[in-house]
Parts: structure tokens; C-alpha cells; sequence
């Protein structure tokens, strides 16, 4: 899995920028179908 470096800023900083710029509150749970579909990225489902 590929990830983003990006210097300064933690993996929780950029979750809460990524929830701020799409306008979702920052009060769990977090509907990570709903983020996906925001930054159109395919969610596939194993079952």
C-alpha cells in the first residue's frame, strides 16, 4: 500500500484536513464510504 509523506504533518493532520476541505464534521464515526466517494475513489467490498 502506497502512502503520502508529507514532511511536517502527521497522518492525523492530514485526516483532519482531508475531513475539513470536504465539509465533513470531526465527530466519530467517520463514514469512510462517504470520504471515498467525495475523492472518487473506488470502494470494493470482499464478502
Amino acid at each position: 500500500m502506497s502512502g503520502y509523506n508529507i514532511p511536517g504533518i502527521l497522518p492525523e493532520g492530514y485526516a483532519i484536513e482531508l475531513l475539513q476541505e470536504l465539509n465533513i464534521p470531526l465527530v466519530p464515526p467517520i463514514n469512510l464510504y462517504d470520504v471515498c466517494t467525495r475523492k472518487d475513489i473506488q470502494v470494493h467490498q470482499n464478502r
